[in-house]
């Protein structure tokens, strides 16, 4: 129906100027716009662990290790500004993928170098043998570590593709999701489905370790945002189910520069960090892809050519397949879900459910001393100073059991919790409750009382990179620390403690 028309039934006869009219129409058909577009611009990535088949042959302490990886991949993502509004979707055996909203071109172009940074770290850390030193599992000893550095067979690989999300399908170029209520709580269970999500997961296949491999739809942009240099054709192959089972382009992400910070970071060194000089000895022997790919770039590589040699020039192979495919309109389209060119502030956080963090003051009863632990740099605030650990409960396991067994993991130490024995509910008995207020958010935390078990502790310890040291000191040695030497009132709390030590435990404890 004509919208002036439609508003001049209403008005009946008042006469309208014709600027008030061209108004009114306007924003009722942007208005109209609004509320038919609500698709949203998200950039996928996903992370698989090399080689975890096989690893799981070698050594008893795999689900410990891949559990690790598993966590540090989470951590590092977490920890870059440039993905920290992204949200992690799911967790499959040994492959992670989260999903980053995008607000503005910008954001692609960082977002997808901070993916290939954590994968090079990570794949660094991992040859070097960096990664085992920082596992905090303290069931893995001293020497366990030494025999999984010498295996040196895991690596990471990465793929990165990008999507619009809409609630319903009203483009041809959206992909839509389903929710899921599962039978034990009420929190939905979030499935993407789409062309472009089903691409996605196709791609994955033809990455390989230490390599980003990306879609085409995100590599068309990145050659648009001046990252062309960045982008490298291997090969040409059939996706099932994608472009109609016809040719599509396996592109990698390389960025030397990238390799060379993680490597002077890591390494305290850098090498040779042109694309071709990064392939390992034997990478032409192990993928076709790669073996194509180095037979292009000799003297007769218009013998290795399956399509026409400038087809395998990233740059011109990407205008010409999206004219060639039309896609050229859905680049638009994806483009115009990219807000603005500001980055605008994501107010929108999703902060999770609440974790009660739990605070332990673990006691050696029978020479009355006390347990303290020294931070170490993978904590985001409070670096190299004294406390006494942190477990942090969730709905689903009981508190008792939280505690109990991250001071066992973390500080291989047994403990034994002080519990209000007078009710039938037998908790914890807390002695002081704390908050820690950052720029997002609140963290709220109990502080507990417990009895060590086991002897030794100090001298079984593990030393990583989130806790460095942990020793046992009496109220005298306490009070030699000084106080920018440990976290907010780590002396209150401890002097508490030390002096109501007769009411915490029994008389017969204190004369073993």
């Amino acid at each position: 129906m004509d919208l002036t028309n439609e508003k001049n039934l209403i008005l009946g006869d008042l006469k309208i100027p014709d600027e008030i009219k061209n108004e009114m129409t306007s924003d009722t058909v942007d208005n109209d716009r609004e509320e038919r577009s609500k698709a949203e611009l998200n950039l996928f990535f996903s992370f698989d662990i090399v080689n975890s088949t096989k690893y799981k042959t070698l050594t008893g302490n795999w689900p410990i290790i891949l559990k690790e990886l598993l966590n540090y991949i989470l951590k590092l993502v977490n920890r870059i500004q440039e993905l920290n509004t992204c949200f992690l979707w799911r967790v499959i055996g040994d492959e992670i993928v989260f999903i980053l909203p995008i607000n503005n071109k910008n954001e692609i172009t960082k977002a997808v170098d901070a993916i290939f940074e954590i994968t090079q770290y990570i794949t660094i850390s991992l040859k070097n043998s960096n990664f085992y030193d920082i596992i905090e599992d303290q069931s893995i000893q001293c020497n366990d570590i030494f025999n999984l550095k010498t295996q040196d067979i895991l690596s990471i690989k990465s793929t990165a593709w990008i999507a619009a999300i809409n609630k319903k399908i009203e483009s041809p170029y959206d992909n839509t999701y389903c929710d899921y209520i599962s039978n034990t709580n009420d929190n939905p269970i979030r499935d993407f489905v789409g062309k472009d999500i089903d691409a996605g997961f196709r791609v994955k296949g033809y990455t390989q370790s230490k390599r980003l491999a990306v879609s085409f739809e995100l590599a068309y942009l990145l050659m648009k945002y001046k990252k062309t240099n960045n982008l490298y054709l291997i090969d040409y192959t059939k996706l099932k189910g994608v472009w109609n089972d016809e040719l599509y382009p396996v592109i990698w992400y390389y960025d030397g520069n990238i390799v060379t910070q993680c490597q002077k970071e890591l390494l305290g060194k850098s090498e040779e960090n042109g694309f071709r000089d990064s392939f390992y000895y034997n990478d032409i022997e192990n993928n076709i892809f790669v073996k194509n790919y180095f037979n292009r770039q000799g003297n007769e590589k218009n013998k290795y050519c399956t399509l026409t040699p400038k087809m395998y020039e990233s740059e011109y192979a990407l205008k010409k397949i999206a004219s060639d495919r039309n896609i050229e309109q859905k680049i638009n389209y994806l483009e115009s879900l990219c807000k603005n060119d500001i980055t605008r502030q994501n107010n929108n956080i999703n902060y999770g459910p609440l974790k009660l963090h739990c605070v332990v003051v673990c006691c050696n009863v029978t020479d009355r001393k006390l347990l303290i632990i020294k931070r170490g740099s993978e904590h985001s605030s409070n670096l190299h100073r004294w406390e006494f650990g942190c477990a942090k409960a969730n709905g689903t396991t009981s508190l008792k059991t939280t505690v109990i067994d991250y001071y066992k993991n973390n500080f291989g130490i047994d403990i034994e919790l002080c519990l209000d024995n007078a009710r039938q509910d037998k908790q914890p008995i807390p002695i002081a409750v704390y908050e820690l207020e950052n720029s997002y958010m609140v963290k709220k935390g109990i502080i507990f009382i417990a009895k060590i078990l086991n002897k030794n502790i100090e001298q079984t310890f593990r030393p990583n990179n989130s806790h460095t040291e942990i020793k046992l000191v009496s109220q005298e040695e306490l009070n030699q620390i000084l106080p920018e030497e440990a976290v907010n009132d780590f002396h209150v709390t401890a002097n508490d403690v030390f002096n109501n030590f007769n009411k915490y435990f029994e008389k017969e404890e204190l004369l073993i």
